[in-house]
């Protein structure tokens, strides 16, 4: 049984309050790749060059080690696409934080970043949420050459399995601002989460055993089993 501080039972019960707008579950998913034991969908929105896309996939490891990767923000250029640096700008609290995130874009288009607001959301005791969102509130300029992104929000969503692995949800719902070719946003919306969380597992995988630490502050009872 997976077992939690104190300060996260209080997150579940303002968990409803805690929570960002989130999108609705109606139909208009439209999968676009199934590979490698990943499933890639895509969501059209009219006038939207960059379709919501999200993967889905399952990692052979327990909840608490994948969250552990996901947390680590100086490892994101390890395994997230296209990223080529990543740095926290600011840190509210346990839970919420503002990250700076750049990409590498394929010449000749100009690189991307952004500047985002991530909460960690426990919504369940087996359930760990880590949302972003693009944010103006933190003061970070802007660098000449690159594209700060309008549009940035999204989610990992990490549920553990009775197996003792954990489905691991992407999603991104993005407008990359500039001038990009039709071609690469539809490339963007496949090889982004097909390729985010192929890494994702292989990082997975390659780090246990060095997040003991982080582990035993998030789910103390682990270190009893």
């Amino acid at each position: 049984m997976i077992r939690i501080p104190q300060i996260f039972t209080a997150v579940l019960l303002l968990a409803p309050t805690l929570a960002w707008a989130e999108p609705s579950a109606s139909s208009g998913w439209q999968v676009l790749a199934q590979e490698d034991g990943i499933v890639v969908s895509q969501r059209p929105t009219k006038g939207r060059k960059l379709q919501e896309f999200r993967g889905v996939v399952e990692i052979p490891a327990d909840i608490f080690e994948a969250f552990a990767v996901v947390n680590d923000v100086t490892n994101h250029p390890l395994w997230m696409y296209q990223v080529s640096e990543a740095r926290e700008v600011q840190r509210n609290s346990p839970l919420l934080s503002v990250l700076y995130t750049r990409l590498d874009i394929q010449w000749p288009v100009a690189d991307r970043d952004s500047v985002t607001e991530n909460e960690i959301r426990i919504v369940a005791p087996n359930h760990i949420r880590v949302e972003f969102r693009r944010t103006t509130r933190a003061s970070v300029p802007e660098i000449k050459g690159v594209v700060r992104m309008p549009r940035l929000r999204g989610h990992y969503d990490l549920k553990a399995l009775e197996s003792g692995g954990t489905r691991v949800e992407y999603q991104v719902d993005a407008d990359p601002g500039g001038g990009i070719p039709d071609w690469m946003t539809a490339l963007t919306a496949r090889d982004n989460p097909l390729n985010t969380l192929r890494k994702l597992r292989e990082q997975v995988a390659e780090t246990r055993g060095q997040y003991k630490e982080f582990i035993e502050r998030w789910n103390p009872g682990q270190s009893q089993h």
